[in-house]
């Protein structure tokens, strides 16, 4: 047998079933009578017409068969794609994009954290139980087995650089701690000094400081509007500052999101939530005005937003929202997809 008839039956025997080979070599036998034979001898006419008939037939079943059979396997492995993979991680991602846009539209704090969950035991950033935080777990836990394969490689590097972003945006929200701690500190020293220097609080001081004010502290009829001074002639610790003592405060309270306030400039939402810290106490003294918290806030503001290390972190959240889209976007393509192809398309209603 020549080489390349022998290359042409190597490669068919490859490609072709059993029953494919089967319906060939009917059909060939078939036409090879119909074409050699007498068209005189009904015999050999009728049994050439019906094995090339029969031919086709095997042919066309296999293949029929075969693709029905494919068909299948490609519904069932893209149902459980659906439900244990491309769902999950869609409704995860759709969270984070969420807040991210929420967040660049001023209508809610940045997350303070947005960490993959194969790394939250090894950063020391924030405790766990932080609700300002986002946890990423799905992809995590995908790309270390098999299911990696069920996304292409161009959607594995864009869910890889997801998370490194991620990572790296956590770790530039964590640097804006120490110049937003030091613009509020400031912003609160100054203003206790001015309010201290005031004619109000003088006059305030010396009716606090009289025996008949002490003795008269626990009738509330003698309560005034200024009685928030108070706060203000609290020793704070040895070695600290009543705005370092404040402001630690603050930021001890996993849900007074002051961080993700500040990448997200709303200056009046976390001037609501610093004064709203003041009133959950009723043994405290009462609460300062909002104005002086706005003030407070109005007098750092400059140097927390435009801190080089804030600017640094919104960058990363912008680039960070950008791949979040585009991975969900994705996943929410290949959803839809798998609804109109094995689902009974659109809903109609």
């Amino acid at each position: 047998m020549r080489p390349v008839a022998k290359q042409s039956l190597s490669w068919l025997r490859r490609r072709s079933s059993s029953l494919i080979l089967l319906g060939v070599f009917l059909s060939v036998t078939g036409a090879f009578l119909l074409g050699l034979t007498d068209p005189n001898n009904r015999i050999a006419t009728t049994v050439g017409g019906l094995l090339l008939g029969g031919g086709i037939t095997v042919v066309i079943s296999d293949l029929t068969g075969r693709r029905a059979i494919k068909e299948q396997y490609a519904k069932d492995a893209n149902l459980r794609r659906r439900d244990t993979v491309y769902g999950p991680l869609e409704a995860e991602l759709n969270f984070l994009r969420q807040r991210l846009e929420a967040a660049a539209n001023g209508q809610e704090p940045y997350p303070q954290v947005v960490l993959s969950s194969d790394s939250l035991n090894d950063s020391p950033i924030f405790p766990n139980h932080d609700p300002t935080r986002v946890i990423l777990t799905h992809w995590p836990a995908f790309r270390q087995n098999f299911r990696r394969n069920d996304f292409s490689p161009p959607t594995q590097k864009l869910l890889d650089e997801l998370l490194e972003t991620a990572e790296r945006y956590t770790q530039a929200v964590s640097l804006t701690k120490s110049p937003i701690v030091e613009a509020l500190s400031s912003s609160v020293d100054a203003a206790s000094k001015a309010t201290m220097e005031t004619e109000a609080f003088r006059a305030w001081k010396t009716v606090y400081e009289s025996q008949e004010r002490r003795s008269a502290l626990l009738d509330d009829s003698t309560t005034t509007e200024n009685d928030w001074f108070e706060r203000l002639i609290q020793q704070p610790p040895a070695g600290t500052t009543f705005g370092n003592a404040l402001v630690g405060a603050w930021m001890s309270i996993n849900a007074l999101p002051i961080q993700g306030l500040v990448l997200a400039r709303s200056q009046n939402d976390l001037a609501e939530k610093l004064h709203s810290w003041f009133r959950p106490d009723p043994s405290a003294p009462r609460s300062p005005p909002r104005l002086w918290v706005e003030q407070i806030i109005a007098s750092a503001w400059p140097h927390m937003v435009d801190h080089s290390s804030v600017i640094d972190a919104r960058k990363l959240a912008t680039r960070m929202a950008n791949l979040t889209r585009q991975a969900d976007d994705a996943l929410s393509d290949a959803l839809h997809e798998i609804r109109d192809r094995y689902e009974g398309g659109r809903p109609l209603v």
